[in-house]
């Protein structure tokens, strides 16, 4: 079979976010390992959340209920309502960090106010608000405005070191515009079938149906690819899936619910809401940005700007210390950028771009090849499993940037970029006895005064129960134009894979931050390629669990 898709670029940040489900065992081989939330969507933390009166907490929204019968599973809430003009009052809690506010006020009004006449604004007099804090009780929003009549805060809430994520953030101001559940919409039954076998106990209304008010907006058809749709396990008892989709739907259902960009579906709800962006304006500076060094490779990131129109791509500019410029590139509409430099300093900016021309830049500094470096990455993770232990190894870093300890980083979904860490201390060996049956994705990286390395190559590791598939061969691409390829891979030995995911990278060695992509057969032939360079990677998928990747090859689109 033949699978046709165009590859397309996305915002890179932190993607997608598919932490492992509540109540999953998790591995802790000494007293000192930290076992982080598991699912910010639904776990609570460690603290309770102290809601406002009349209002309950149904998975990441805050609702206030109008009425809610007894043994039936669809409730009805008060209506929200949007905010007038568009103007969303936001209040900081002291706990939030400067860099933290210009990156949710990026993400406000760079992405959603890109697409809608929408605008997050420092609270000043206004009745009614958005309170955004840091309590250590999960992620969740007031969804939508005030009704009227009604003032004060609203709460949305993002836990430090669980909901920071672009995806996070986007989704819970996509609640507090007015948007719900996708999954919870009146009509999901024909779309989804929910396993309420597999729910946490007591939890079965966090993904019941919600009648429909005035005040609550869905995307015009049920979308699969909604930033405000839940992933397969949300509120699992087990890590077996609570939200399936409905076989006739399965083969446009991906990897629903771990987008990291609102669909467009999305914005055409938030535009007819709140009314379409009037005129294009020049870009403002970009937000937050920021710059590191791993031996001769500079990683630069950054938000979209907090004013001025949206960019349609961004100019990244490098110069000598004294000023001279030693090149620009137009990179596309990234939010990061790397690339090898030879030691000395440079001063880096980075501009928005659109059709009203080029915005101010942000600049930062930056050294390479000093003496105050952070490690290099670990390299050649390998995974070994004798009964119920399971043994790693890895190599040091051949980088400069001396190494203090060791950290694992774990989850139970390949290409993560959440999980659970685990400190190891300087040795490159260590063996966890006692761990439970399962498919566990690992990376390590190394830390030291200056900060931590990039993470080593992924492996998959079963232990016990049923066999995944082994990683796939990627064959090298077969080019039939300057930017339209063909792909195929041959399948790994061992257990068949029920499907194959391709995964797009901007880098070599990171995460799926460009999108994956779901295929039933061995080839792929993409559709015209925008310009520029992909890293790809394939892995299979079956029942028991999926593979390490292939081998990456790159793609250059010229």
């Amino acid at each position: 079979m033949t699978a046709r898709f165009l590859l397309a670029p996305m915002l890179v940040a932190a993607c997608a976010f598919r932490p492992a489900a509540a109540g999953a065992q998790v591995m802790t081989p000494s007293p000192t390992a930290t076992v982080p939330v598991s699912d910010p969507w639904v776990d609570e933390g460690t603290e309770v959340p102290v809601l406002p009166p009349g209002f309950e907490r149904v998975g990441d929204m805050l609702l206030e209920p109008l009425a809610r019968p007894d043994g039936v599973t669809a409730f009805a809430y008060r209506d929200a309502a949007p905010w007038v003009g568009g103007v969303v009052p936001v209040l900081f809690d002291a706990s939030v960090t400067a860099n933290q506010r210009q990156y949710f006020f990026s993400l406000c009004n760079g992405v959603w106010g890109a697409a809608a006449n929408v605008r997050c604004v420092d609270r000043t007099n206004q009745a009614s608000w958005v309170s955004v804090t840091k309590a250590n009780s999960g992620c969740f929003a007031a969804h939508g405005g005030p009704r009227p009549g009604y003032t004060g805060a609203r709460q949305l809430n993002l836990q430090e070191n669980a909901c920071w994520s672009q995806r996070t953030v986007l989704h819970e101001i996509g609640h507090a515009l007015g948007l719900m559940h996708e999954h919870q919409r009146p009509g999901r039954d024909q779309f989804v079938e929910i396993r309420t076998q597999n729910i946490i106990a007591g939890n079965e209304v966090q993904l019941a149906i919600i009648n429909q008010g005035a005040g609550d907006f869905y995307t015009p058809q049920y979308d699969f690819g909604s930033i405000m749709h839940y992933h397969a396990t949300a509120f699992s008892s087990s890590n077996q899936p609570t939200i399936v989709p409905r076989p006739q739907y399965a083969a446009i259902a991906g990897n629903f619910g771990t987008t990291a960009t609102p669909s467009s579906l999305d914005y055409a709800v938030v535009r007819a809401v709140y009314g379409t962006v009037a005129t294009v304006t020049v870009p403002g500076a970009p937000t937050a940005f920021s710059a590191s060094v791993s031996g001769t490779q500079v990683h630069m990131s950054w938000g979209a700007p907090a004013t001025g129109g949206a960019p349609t791509s961004y100019v990244v500019t490098a110069r000598t210390a004294v000023g001279a410029v030693l090149g620009s590139w137009d990179i596309g509409n990234f939010l990061a950028a790397s690339g090898p430099f030879a030691a000395g300093t440079y001063v880096l900016s980075v501009q928005g771009k659109n059709t009203a021309g080029t915005g101010a830049a942000a600049t930062v500094q930056v050294t390479v090849g000093s003496t105050g470096m952070r490690p290099g990455a670990p390299a050649n993770l390998a995974g070994t499993v004798q009964g119920s232990t399971l043994s790693l190894a890895w190599s040091a870093p051949v980088t400069p940037g001396q190494v203090q300890s060791y950290v694992l980083h774990y989850a139970f979904t390949p290409g993560f970029a959440s999980g659970y860490t685990v400190d190891l201390g300087a040795t490159t060996r260590v063996a966890f006895g006692g761990v439970p049956a399962g498919t566990y994705y690992m990376r390590i990286f190394a830390r030291n005064q200056f900060g931590n390395s990039a993470e080593s190559n992924e492996v998959r590791v079963v232990v016990g129960g049923a066999s995944a598939p082994a990683a796939p061969s990627l064959l090298p691409p077969q080019g039939r134009g300057t930017n339209v390829f063909s792909l195929s891979w041959l399948p790994g030995a061992g257990a068949a894979a029920a499907y194959y995911l391709l995964e797009v990278s901007s880098t070599p060695t990171g995460g799926p931050d460009l999108g994956t992509l779901q295929i039933a057969g061995t080839l792929l032939e993409t559709g015209v390629v925008p310009r520029g360079y992909y890293y790809v990677r394939v892995r299979a998928v079956n029942a028991a669990g999926t593979s390490a990747p292939s081998e990456t090859r790159l793609v250059l689109a010229q």
